[in-house]
């Protein structure tokens, strides 16, 4: 009995140490995992900008600058009145530019002196300008005087721009410069010269001689080209 006890056992050990050699491994070590790639230092090209929704203003062309001239010199100036037999014609007051010459508008030889109290010359522009101010100088003044525009020099039309109200009594030489408004346009200009009927002139002649009238501005098509 004791045999078979023995034989039992060993036959169990057998058979336990037989199982584990036999017996594998069931599961493989997981792979160690690759190391990470590194990172690309490449920096990524930036996203397209966005274009804007509105476009910007233009900014404006400046405007070109006028220039600024005498616009009566050597322009065509009449008068009602020259006095007689004497270098005195209205040339002399616009179209030469010489304050030693001059348009003389009385003498005893004017038809009715002692009834007609205007007397006056007239600039022929050429064209149409914006005045902006003046200079006259009168070799003797008696009585006022008024600088008018026109755009078409006919009697109706003329507008006083200018006005010199303090009477002389003279005749008296008189030194006078101005500005206009600035919307002021003409393509005529006139110095009307007046001896007020309510005034005395005692033994005073009306007399009226201009060494020379200067008017400045620019011409008005300048300004459309440069709209």
């Amino acid at each position: 009995m004791r045999r078979i006890i023995v034989a039992a056992v060993f036959a169990l050990c057998v058979c336990v140490l037989f199982c584990a050699c036999a017996k594998t491994p069931d599961n493989k070590p997981e792979p160690t995992d690759p190391p990470a790639t590194q990172a690309s230092t490449a920096t990524e090209a930036p996203a397209d900008t966005e274009a804007p929704t509105e476009k910007p203003e233009p900014t404006e062309a400046p405007t070109p600058s006028k220039p600024i001239v005498n616009v009566v010199l050597g322009k065509e100036a009449t008068a009602d009145y020259t006095e007689s037999g004497a270098n005195c014609g209205p040339a002399n007051l616009v179209c030469d530019g010489d304050e030693t010459t001059r348009w003389s508008g009385f003498d005893l030889s004017r038809p009715d002196w002692q009834n007609n109290l205007t007397y006056w010359v007239v600039i022929d522009l050429g064209g149409k300008f914006t005045i902006t101010d003046f200079y006259i100088m009168f070799e003797s003044l008696t009585g006022t005087y008024s600088i008018q525009v026109s755009d078409t020099g006919e009697e109706e039309s003329w507008k006083s721009v200018y006005v010199y109200d303090d009477v002389n009594y003279g005749p008296s030489a008189l030194t006078d410069e101005g500005s206009f408004d600035s919307n002021t346009t003409a393509s005529f200009v006139r110095v009307l010269v007046e001896f007020p009927e309510d005034e005395t002139f005692s033994g005073q002649y009306p007399f009226v001689s201009i060494y020379e009238f200067e008017c400045y501005g620019y011409a008005e098509e300048a300004e459309e080209t440069a709209a």
